[in-house]
């Protein structure tokens, strides 16, 4: 009778660890900032002074363990590793641990946090989708284009 019982508290407990666990589906894909600090975008960005645009954070996850995070300061690599309760993520190509994304399974967000240093840190949660970052991109582009034509007026010169 022991042994019965033991074995289905053992089922019981497999069971159990089995739904503590995510699925990676449910992980994979885009994600979008939904607040940073507590705050939405559009409050961070004011409290920044800055265009909504250049406030958020976009990022793509992939099936392959690897993760790309696009800022208005541009596009970065990372590889990342699964967790049972989200992934923890590495610059690519290197073994230190950049940081812990948690996956809450009932509000179906990531969240994150960065160490900005002099004590300060920026917690970040993330929603799926894509924000849109044109804004961003046409500074870069027309900052890249007044650069090219002022080279090219001078070189005319």
């Amino acid at each position: 009778m022991k042994k019965i019982v033991s074995a289905v508290l053992v089922f019981v407990m497999m069971l159990s660890l089995a739904g503590c666990g995510i699925s990676y589906d449910d992980i994979k894909g885009d994600w979008t900032a939904k607040t940073i600090n507590g705050m939405t975008i559009d409050e961070y960005a004011a409290s920044l002074g800055v265009d909504p645009s250049q406030a958020t954070v976009n990022v793509n996850i992939t099936e392959d363990d690897k993760m790309t995070m696009v800022t208005a300061n541009g596009e970065t690599k990372f590889d990342y590793e699964r967790r049972s309760d989200g992934i923890e993520v590495k610059m690519e190509g290197k073994d230190e641990i950049y940081m812990s994304m948690a996956y809450d399974k009932d509000k179906k967000t990531l969240t994150y946090k960065l160490d900005l240093g002099n004590g300060q840190t920026m917690e970040v949660v993330l929603e799926k989708g894509k924000a849109d970052m044109t804004p961003v991109q046409q500074d870069a582009q027309t900052q890249t284009d007044g650069a090219v034509e002022e080279g090219a007026t001078e070189a005319a010169q």
